[in-house]
């Protein structure tokens, strides 16, 4: 997934983080149900909020049109970066 997520256009990219992590999350849940260790049921939990927290960052990731100016706006580069622009 790492690396389909590096690769894919963000379009796809976006769709995929949305569905794939919404299917995930479901059978997280299903497997939960009955589950009687606290560690288990923790895990899981813990599991779903992650899964939920990336559905929610690639649902509402600002998109911009290619025709924006502020688009082609190189991004700022790292502190210690030494390379000249």
């Amino acid at each position: 997934m790492v690396v389909a997520s590096l690769l894919a256009p963000a379009r796809i990219n976006r769709t995929a983080n949305i569905v794939v992590s919404l299917i995930y999350t479901a059978s997280v849940v299903a497997a939960m149900v009955g589950e009687s260790w606290a560690y288990y049921i923790l895990g899981s939990v813990i599991e779903v909020v992650l899964l939920l927290t990336i559905a929610r960052i690639a649902w509402t990731w600002p998109r911009r049109p290619r025709s924006d100016p502020r688009a082609q706006v190189a991004t700022p580069t790292h502190p210690l970066d030494f390379n000249v622009r």
